[in-house]
C-alpha cells in the first residue's frame, strides 16, 4: 500500500515541478524559487538511501531527506504565497470586457 502512495505523490511532485516550470518560462521569474524548491523535493525523494545520519533540530531528530523535503516544500510554497498576495496584472493578462 505504502508502494501505490509512494508513487502518487512523487508524480504529483513531478507535476508540481512541470508546472512551475513552465509558469516561469511564460514569464513569471518569481517561480523560478518553486523550481528550486521542488527540485530539491525530488532530490531528497531519489537521495533518500543515500544520505544517511540525523540532524538534531532542538528535540527533533530529522534525517536529512526529510530536512530537504521540508525546505523544499516552504520555498514552494511561499513562492507561490507570494506571487498570489502580490502578482500585478497587466493589460494583455484582464478578462475582455463583455460588450452590449
Amino acid at each position: 500500500m505504502s508502494v501505490g502512495i509512494d508513487l502518487v505523490s512523487g508524480f504529483i511532485e513531478c507535476l508540481m515541478l512541470v508546472l512551475a516550470v513552465d509558469a516561469a518560462r511564460r514569464g513569471r521569474p518569481v517561480y523560478w524559487a518553486a523550481v528550486v524548491g521542488m527540485g530539491l523535493v525530488l532530490y531528497a525523494r531519489m537521495a533518500s538511501g543515500f544520505l544517511v545520519g540525523e540532524m538534531s533540530l532542538t528535540s527533533l531528530r530529522i534525517t536529512p531527506p526529510a530536512f530537504l523535503t521540508i525546505v523544499g516544500l516552504a520555498i514552494a510554497a511561499l513562492t507561490v504565497l507570494f506571487d498570489l498576495l502580490f502578482e500585478t496584472v497587466t493589460e494583455s493578462e484582464e478578462a475582455p470586457k463583455p460588450s452590449v
